[in-house]
């Protein structure tokens, strides 16, 4: 979106260098917040152009993926770092889990949890109907005995 001749207001410090800068950072590991205060934003005004300017918006987007692979590699850092002390492995133990989760937040189909759905390592070929699994060799109907319902008891008050 390109930035409007409307003369209301404070002018704008948004400029496509400045979104570059920002999003080079993002990429980086930097915060939003810490970002904004080291280039004397308002983080509420970064909000509003990431609304506004495409440019920015997409760029934005990618940066947060790259910084999940930094997040990633990050961790290799804070293993590699910490010291024997168990003060200093229980801190790089919980750096190391925010880490993990944030970069599974930010790109979820690389860093996410993922669902196992197989069965011995074998995937599943068929639905399992009532407990039984039936694998491609063995596709048969499946019948089910009927059990009559029992007829319930109406209490009237």
């Amino acid at each position: 979106m390109v930035e409007s001749n409307n003369k209301l207001g404070r002018p704008t410090k948004y400029s496509e260098t400045l979104a570059d800068d920002i999003c080079e950072r993002i990429a980086k590991g930097k915060s939003l917040i810490n970002i904004c205060s080291e280039l004397n934003l308002s983080y509420t005004q970064v909000m509003v152009w990431l609304k506004n300017y495409t440019y920015f918006t997409d760029n934005y987007a990618r940066a947060r993926e790259a910084q999940a692979d930094w997040y990633a590699d990050e961790i290799i850092s804070v293993i590699d770092n910490a010291k024997s002390d168990r003060n200093e492995i229980e801190r790089a133990r919980i750096k190391v889990e925010a880490l993990k989760w944030v970069a599974s937040k930010l790109k979820p189909k690389k860093y996410g949890d993922k669902l196992d759905l197989t069965s011995n390592g074998e995937r599943v070929e068929v639905p399992i109907y009532g407990g039984l699994s039936v694998t491609a060799k063995e596709r048969k109907a499946i019948e089910a005995e009927l059990i009559p319902a029992k007829p319930s008891k109406v209490l009237l008050v």
